[in-house]
């Protein structure tokens, strides 16, 4: 059985992640992504309070 590389539990037989822990990285990682990206093309101010809503990754 793998373990989960997002959360450590187990996964399953042949897996190393759950989908809904995969799921939950991808939409962190890819919305930070995009606030970065807004700020930088000047969409909206990039401040700290937005980087904290996330949570940790």
């Amino acid at each position: 059985m793998g373990k989960c590389k997002y959360c450590g539990k187990s996964a399953g037989l042949f897996r190393n992640e759950h989908k809904e822990c995969e799921a939950e990285h991808n939409l962190r990682v890819y919305g930070a992504l995009n606030e970065v990206i807004a700020a930088i093309k000047g969409a909206k101010s990039f401040g700290v309070i937005s980087i904290l809503s996330f949570g940790p990754l």
